[in-house]
């Protein structure tokens, strides 16, 4: 199979994927005590039956739950995620923009890091099977899987923000709007240092793991042990010939610790107060502002399904042996 008839089907195959994602978080919503009529009237709590019956016939929550979903699908087919219920007249993609920008510089940032940390660790806790690195490897790898990221962020505030007072404690830009772009981008940086490290840390505990079953695996290999016998060097044989091969399980977990670090960003963007989707989401729930809830379910599920789909793809690029099927 080409791989564009591969891409093809996949692309198909994701429709369904996407659908029957946002039925459940749709009818889990409408499901969940409370509605987006509450949080109005936490403001006026004196309000008429009459004015609650008009907000929601103007919310569309008379309306039967399909006719909802049809007319909230209808608009995402004409690219319109529909208005915030908590923010009157604006436009769910206007209050989401500067959020996905935001997001998706501490999730970048966080998988490269989490990457970089990762692989070497894991290669290493590898090749020095039984020594004491291969257990501080995994005291690490336990210590990050039953960690919540909340501690951690609290946790490094304390260290180096408190004590040591080297980076700022939270939210994302502080220098005055008309400071110049250097300047911006150094406050940007330093305010992203924690939550960055918090996500990648996470992220790395999980991949080392990987890598590092994935390679005791392969240095076990008759090739590799045919490698060795050539008189190739130990660096080329662990590098050039087992990593390639040991990567596979790897970018598994890598595409899903994209979704993993999108759950744990709304924990850890609430914690640094940085203005991300994930912490949108829970301002959202308070609020019940089911637009912004759907709105950010596409954005994160499409995420996921493309990420998927590069991870097939890099499957047969690490291995020529495994064809589009």
């Amino acid at each position: 199979m080409s791989l564009f008839a591969f891409l093809r089907r996949r692309v198909l195959s994701a429709v369904p994927q996407f659908l029957g994602m946002t039925i459940i978080v749709f009818v889990i919503l409408r499901l969940a005590p409370g509605s987006p009529v509450d949080y109005y009237l936490a403001t006026n709590p004196y309000a008429t039956q009459e004015y609650i019956a008009a907000l929601e016939e103007r919310m569309g929550l008379r309306l039967p739950l399909w006719q909802q979903y049809a007319r909230w699908l209808g608009g995402i087919v004409q690219g319109d995620l529909g208005e915030s219920l908590s923010h009157p007249g604006k436009p769910v993609s206007s209050l989401l923009r500067d959020k996905i920008r935001n997001s998706l510089i501490l999730s970048l940032a966080a998988n490269l890091l989490s990457v970089v940390i990762a692989i070497p660790v894991g290669v290493i806790a590898a090749v020095r099977r039984g020594s004491a690195v291969d257990g501080l490897v995994r005291v690490f790898t336990l210590f990050g899987y039953s960690m919540p990221s909340f501690w951690l962020a609290l946790l490094l505030i304390q260290v180096f923000t408190v004590r040591l007072h080297l980076l700022p404690p939270a939210g994302f830009i502080t220098v005055p709007s008309d400071a110049a772009v250097v300047d911006v981008v150094i406050d940007g940086v330093r305010h992203a240092i924690l939550p960055v490290v918090v996500l990648a840390l996470l992220g790395a505990a999980l991949t080392s793991r990987m890598v590092r079953s994935s390679m005791l695996e392969v240095l076990g290999d008759d090739y590799i042990r045919t490698a060795r016998a050539k008189g190739l060097q130990e660096r080329r044989v662990v590098y050039g010939h087992a990593l390639r091969n040991g990567l596979l399980p790897t970018v598994t977990i890598l595409g899903l610790q994209v979704g993993y670090l999108l759950a744990s960003a709304a924990v850890t963007e609430t914690v640094f107060a940085w203005p991300g989707v994930g912490r949108e989401v829970i301002q959202a729930t308070y609020t019940r502002d089911y637009p912004v809830i759907m709105g950010i379910t596409v954005i994160v599920g499409t995420t996921l399904i493309v990420v998927n789909l590069v991870t097939d793809v890099l499957y047969s690029w690490l291995d020529p042996r495994i064809r589009y099927q």
